[in-house]
Order: C-alpha cells, then sequence, then structure tokens
C-alpha cells in the first residue's frame, strides 16, 4: 500500500500520468505484460565481459536512482565530483570535464549553462530512464566525437513496436531516510506495428542529508522530468522517430560552490531516421541520420547564503550576486554503414554548434560611518561565444585469415578529422607590456585522430585486444571564454584563453578476457597515455589583471602547462550468471602526473616565489577503488538479498604545487533485499552506509565556510533507509 504522504508529495504531471496510468488498465487492448527494449552492444557479441566492466545497468544497483553520477561511481576507476546533493559530475581514468564526451546513445551532446558544472551533462536525463550507462575508450572514442579521455553513452529507454496495439504502464516510487526525500516515475509504452510511443515522468523532492558526523549538509533540492517518445515504422526497414524531453531543477543548494542553483529548465528535442537491411536473415541497422537541438535556461545566484544580508568577516560589505546563462547545442549526424564477405565498417559525419551567453549581477552594500554606499556592476560570463565542430570519421574492420580455426584475429581501425572553429562578441581586451593574454577573433583548428587495435580471440574462451590511439579535443566553454569566475577546485578567479591549444592524447590499451562457464570470468584492463598541451591553470600577477569575486585569492588563466601522463587499468571477476550466487569483484586505478609544474610560494596571501617541480601529480585523481557484490536468488520464496562492499584507499599521490591534501582511506557496506509479489509487482529494502561511516571522497570539494580561512571537505551521506515499490502492468 503507498503511503499517503508519498502520493501528496507528486506533483500535477505525476497525478495526471498516474490517472491515465489506471484508467488504461481498464480498457487495455492486450493482455500481454512483456516489454521487449533493444539491448545495445557497442562492441559486439565477442566483448562479454569488457561490456560488463565498462557499462553498467540500473537493475544491478539497489535502491532509488536518483542522479547517473552516483551510479556510475559503482564502475571500477570511475568516480564523480560532489558538490552538493545531486549532479555528480563523472571522472574517469582521472579525466573530466570535456575530456570526457557525454551523449544519448541518439547522439545528442548537451552543454549545461553553469560555469561551476551545477548541472553536467548526466543531470539534464532522469536516472529511471536509464537502460545501460556504458564507457568507449581509445580509438573506438572516434565514432562518437572528439574527446580523449572516453565516451559516455547515456542508453535511454526507447519505445518500440508491437504486434498488435498494447499499452503498458510502471509506476515506480521511492523513498530515503536520510534526506527525507521522495523519488516518484511513471512511464506508458504502448502502439502497434505501425506508430508507437513513450511517455514518461518524474518528480524529486529532497532534502537536506545528514552525514556521518551527524552535520546537516545544505543539499536540498527538487527536479522534474518529462519525456515524450515516439516512433513511425513506415515499413520493416524504414523508422522515423521524433523525441522531446523537459527537465527542470529548482532550488538546488551547493555547499561547496559560492551559488547555489535557482532554477535550470532544459528542452532537448530530436528527429532521426533509421534504415534497416537484411544481413543473412539478420535485421541491422543500415544508416542513421538525427538532428536535434538542446536549449538550458540556467539561473544561479547567493539568496541563501550569509553574505547576501550580512557581513562576513574579514569581508566588510554585504555582496549580492546573481548569474544567468543561455546555452544552445545544436546537431547533425549521419552515419552509414556497410559489410562485405572480408570487411566491415561506418562512414559518418557529425556538426555541432554550442551558443552560449551569460552575464553576472554584482551588488556591493557598504557601512562605514553610519554612512551605506551601494554599487552595482554587471559583466559578461560570456558574450555570445560560439563552438562549432564538423567531424568526418571512418571505421573499418578486417578479419585476418588464419588456418586454426580455433583461433580469429582482427584488425579495426579508426580515423577521424575535425574541423574546429571557435569565436564571441566579446569586447573584452587584456593587454601588458605588448603581450595579449585575451585577444577576441575567429580561431581555427584542423584536429587528425586515429588509432588501431588488434584483436584475438581463442574460441571464445579467451580475447586479447591491444589498441594505440591518438585523439584530440579542443577547449570548452571555460577554458575559451569565461572571465573571472571562480570554476576551478581552488580559490581563485579563472580567465579563458581563446587561442588555447588542442589537448592531445597518445594512449596505449590493453585488455585480457577469460570466461568460463563453470569459474570466475576475468576482465582486465590496462592503459598508458601521455597528453601533449595539457590543459592546465597559470597564475597571472595582480599588475595583469584583478579578481572580480569577492573574498578569491587572485587569477588564474587556462593554459597548455605541457606534458601530462596517465597510466592504470580495471579488473573484473565475475560468477556465472545461472548460478543462484552471484559474485562480482570490480577494482580501479589511476596514477597521473606532470612532467613539470609551477608551485606558488606564499606569504600570507601574496605570491612572493615560485619553484618548478618535475612529475608532480595531477590534483583531484580519484584514489584506487574496489567493491565486492553478492547476490543470492532464492526464486522460490521470489527474494533476492545483496551485499555490496566497498573499499577506497588512501589518496596520498596528492598534488604539492596545488598544495593538495591526502585523503584517507573509507569502508563502506550497503545492504538490501528484493521481494517480487508477481510479474507485476516489487518491493526492496535496504539501507547504504549501513555503518554511518564519515567520510568523503577526494573528489569532494570543500564546502563554502563562514569562518574565514576555514574549508573542509564536503562529507557524503550517512546511513539512509530506503523503500521502493514498482509496478509493471
Amino acid at each position: 500500500m503507498l503511503n499517503f504522504n508519498l502520493i501528496k508529495s507528486m506533483n500535477l504531471k505525476i497525478l495526471f500520468l498516474f490517472f491515465i496510468f489506471v484508467f488504461l488498465q481498464n480498457i487495455s487492448f492486450s493482455q500481454d505484460t512483456i516489454i521487449v527494449l533493444p539491448e545495445v552492444e557497442i562492441y559486439g557479441k565477442e566483448s562479454f565481459l569488457i561490456n560488463k566492466m565498462n557499462s553498467i545497468k540500473p537493475q544491478s544497483i539497489a535502491g532509488p536512482k536518483t542522479d547517473i553520477g552516483t551510479m556510475l561511481k559503482a564502475m571500477p576507476n570511475t568516480s564523480g565530483i560532489r558538490r552538493g546533493g545531486t549532479s555528480i559530475d563523472p571522472v574517469f581514468r582521472g579525466f573530466r570535464s570535456s575530456q570526457l564526451l557525454i551523449l544519448t546513445s541518439d547522439g545528442i551532446r548537451i552543454e549545461g549553462g553553469c560555469p561551476n558544472r551545477m548541472d553536467p551533462v548526466t543531470s539534464h536525463i532522469d536516472a529511471e530512464e536509464i537502460m545501460q550507462l556504458q564507457w568507449i575508450q581509445g580509438s573506438d572514442m572516434l565514432q562518437y566525437g572528439p574527446a580523449i579521455g572516453g565516451v559516455l553513452v547515456l542508453q535511454t529507454i526507447e519505445p518500440m513496436p508491437y504486434g498488435k496495439w498494447t499499452i503498458h504502464t510502471r509506476l515506480k516510487s521511492s523513498y530515503e531516510s536520510n534526506y527525507n526525500g521522495f523519488s516518484n516515475a511513471v512511464s506508458i509504452n504502448g502502439g502497434n506495428k505501425k506508430f508507437f510511443f513513450r511517455l514518461a515522468t518524474a518528480y524529486k523532492n529532497y532534502g537536506n542529508y545528514t552525514d556521518g558526523r551527524g552535520m546537516e549538509v545544505n543539499s536540498s533540492y527538487q527536479k522534474d522530468y518529462l519525456s515524450i517518445k515516439t516512433g513511425l515504422q513506415i515499413n520493416t526497414f524504414n523508422t522515423l522517430r521524433l523525441n522531446y524531453t523537459r527537465s527542470e531543477a529548482r532550488d538546488v543548494r551547493f555547499p561547496a560552490l559560492p551559488m547555489d542553483e535557482n532554477s535550470d529548465y532544459t528542452d532537448i528535442f530530436n528527429f532521426s531516421y533509421t534504415h534497416f537491411s537484411n544481413v543473412e536473415n539478420e535485421k541491422k541497422e543500415d544508416f542513421f541520420a538525427n538532428i536535434y537541438h538542446v536549449r538550458v535556461d540556467h539561473l544561479m545566484d547567493n539568496h541563501h547564503r550569509p553574505q547576501y544580508s550580512q557581513v562576513i568577516a574579514p569581508l566588510t560589505g554585504i555582496m549580492r550576486a546573481s548569474s544567468a546563462v543561455n546555452a544552445y547545442t545544436t546537431g547533425i549526424l549521419v552515419k552509414k554503414s556497410f559489410s562485405s564477405a572480408r570487411l566491415q565498417g561506418s562512414l559518418g559525419i557529425d556538426i555541432e554548434q554550442i551558443d552560449k551567453d551569460g552575464y553576472r549581477n554584482r551588488t556591493m552594500i557598504m557601512t562605514m560611518g553610519g554612512l551605506s554606499t551601494e554599487s552595482k556592476n554587471q559583466d559578461n560570463l560570456w558574450k555570445e561565444a560560439c563552438i562549432r565542430n564538423a567531424g568526418f570519421y571512418t571505421n573499418i574492420k578486417l578479419p585476418i585469415l588464419t588456418k586454426s580455426l580455433k583461433i580469429k584475429q582482427e584488425i579495426s581501425v579508426n580515423i577521424r578529422y575535425d574541423y574546429h572553429q571557435n569565436f564571441s562578441s566579446d569586447t573584452f581586451l587584456l593587454v601588458k607590456n605588448e603581450i595579449n593574454f585575451f585577444k577576441n577573433q575567429t580561431y581555427e583548428h584542423h584536429n587528425l585522430s586515429f588509432g588501431c587495435d588488434y584483436k584475438v580471440f581463442f574460441n571464445q574462451k579467451l580475447i586479447i585486444k591491444a589498441g594505440i590511439s591518438r585523439t584530440m579535443r579542443n577547449g570548452n566553454m571555460n577554458e575559451l571564454y569565461i572571465k573571472r569566475m571562480p570554476v576551478g577546485f581552488d580559490n581563485y578567479d579563472y580567465l579563458g584563453n581563446p587561442s588555447i591549444k588542442p589537448e592531445i592524447n597518445n594512449q596505449f590499451d590493453l585488455g585480457i578476457q577469460f570466461k568460463s562457464n563453470k569459474t570466475v570470468s576475468v576482465a582486465m584492463n590496462f592503459f598508458a597515455s601521455i597528453v601533449e598541451d595539457y590543459i592546465g591553470a597559470s597564475l597571472m600577477t595582480p599588475s595583469i589583471i584583478m579578481p572580480a569575486t569577492m573574498g578569491v585569492s587572485g587569477v588564474k588563466q587556462f593554459n597548455n602547462i605541457g606534458k601530462a601522463h596517465f597510466m592504470g587499468g580495471e579488473l573484473m571477476l565475475n560468477s556465472p550468471e545461472h548460478y543462484k550466487l552471484e559474485v562480482k569483484a570490480t577494482a580501479g586505478y589511476t596514477l597521473a602526473y606532470l612532467e613539470n609544474s609551477t608551485k606558488y610560494i606564499y606569504s600570507g596571501t601574496q605570491v612572493v616565489g615560485s619553484e618548478i617541480l618535475k612529475n608532480d601529480p595531477i590534483p583531484e585523481i580519484p584514489a584506487m577503488n574496489t567493491s565486492f557484490s553478492l547476490l543470492y536468488k532464492l526464486q522460490k520464496y521470489r527474494l533476492y538479498p545483496q551485499l555490496d562492499v566497498f573499499y577506497t584507499f588512501t589518496q596520498n599521490q596528492v598534488s604539492e604545487s596545488n598544495y593538495e591534501s591526502s585523503t584517507p582511506a573509507y569502508f563502506l557496506m550497503n545492504m538490501s533485499v528484493k521481494y517480487k509479489f508477481k510479474s507485476f509487482a516489487e518491493l526492496c529494502l535496504g539501507a547504504n552506509n549501513l555503518f554511518d561511516k564519515a567520510y568523503y571522497e577526494h573528489l569532494n570539494r570543500k564546502t563554502i565556510s563562514t569562518v574565514p580561512n576555514e574549508k573542509i571537505k564536503l562529507y557524503e551521506p550517512g546511513r539512509s533507509f530506503f523503500i521502493s515499490i514498482l509496478l509493471s502492468l
């Protein structure tokens, strides 16, 4: 029985679809209760275990799925930057932000509005709409776009045609005790052979959470989500799809940022066409074309911060600030696959334009000798800034004939060319001592990326994959055009650099996997990268530029700061799925450092000197993480208890040049039990952080404190009991 308060917490959209849900069950035209959804295997059938190591499905995670970033942290060598209670910013193998390309299964890319990444790409898609999350790395990335660290594909649930007119509904409601928060989602799938659709909506209302120390963290938020997806099957081999998605976030608190998210409204439109061909009596995608447009309206302010209404020492005034940003992403992508007796491959074109415009209002109120003065300033964060990228790629797979039928070999080649252009309408100009630090003009880059993989298959039991790649990516909107905003992990304003050069990643990959039907299957990935023209930041002297944000220590400008080295890998052990007891263990680790790094020496807040450090670790690299999971299938009693254990090691590889501190190790345990009443009903009970551990991750940002010079890492949530109910009819 659903709690009345849970139903009461739903917004109007949830209630509206809930009534439709009840109504349609009474007039259902079919007794079929099975929803057939597409399975997407990026690498193909031969990569059975590597797919599992680099991907995750929601059903493998017990309890509520409120944030995609949190779900990703269950994968090896994947972490996230926490700034508040939601919108965890993904980090994979130590790569982050635009070093990673995150897109939906239709190839849609989203440019967030916030310069502080309150709204990373993953925050614009509801976690309940995810069917699978998958990382792509190495030369395979080139088929998706310009990236150097990895591509994350957000495989969402899509509508599919039915043999006859059918309606299916799904209702899920969850409650978490720590946040006193509710999450509700309703979806309706239906259609016939010609026309099919999916309507989905979700509502989340979460309060502040309490960490393991018993301290309340100001982290509340509200989110709404609406998705309308339609499809028209013209004939057996031609399909049209038209989709619209709307996500809304309101009053999202970020205790580790100088402002909170007042509102964030995102609209995603896309229209696609797919042509299938019949290959060996199997229907395969032959041609795909998609056009999309994404609009993000983002508003943030410090209305809930103490400095908005009172003087906080050592500052001498009240500062009220707000920023409004509009971001638009428009794209077209076309892909054509081809195959013959000896050759398989694809050709593709993707064109993307990002437009971004935003400003900041600051009101400073000073009181001296009983006399109050007020000053107002408006400055732009980006002034009609634009990034255009047109890419062409080709992928060719060539099998190598061998005398042995037990051994198969394959070579895969990926080549990509990108034409990049960036410009803005900014009138900002920074010239000192005849040196131009910020020049507004159109910049163009011609980027050529390529890679080659070699695979050996031994009777489908053992697979070895080795690859080399050289991939490139250009600067993002922050790195190119941001003007004096504290967008880093340290206490500085940052200034963009329109002339920044692209990063180039030279990477070697080695993957080994072994599968047995009777014992544990094993998969291992190793990688080593040398990143040329690594994008970091350099300190600018006060004689060149002064900061614009109250309380920061100075200004840093984005620059290419030399060569960076990354190396590490992932390990996964899996028991056979047909056993009642499922066991899974994972581990991931990355070591990263800069060949040369500048350490600034301070006296108080003043820079009095500098020194060059050799092989200094790159800041904000996650610690080694491990996990162990047990799932026992008591199918006779419809019970599925699950135990998840996580151990993260101490991170002592910290940046001396950035005065980074080490992070202690921590041990976590989550427990849950799932009970399936019938094929259409499911109840899940459990607890996360069972022992109420007080801990923080190495990437967690520091809280903005009202006490001068006192900032501590943002702690993770303490123990939280949860309950979720799922109905599928």
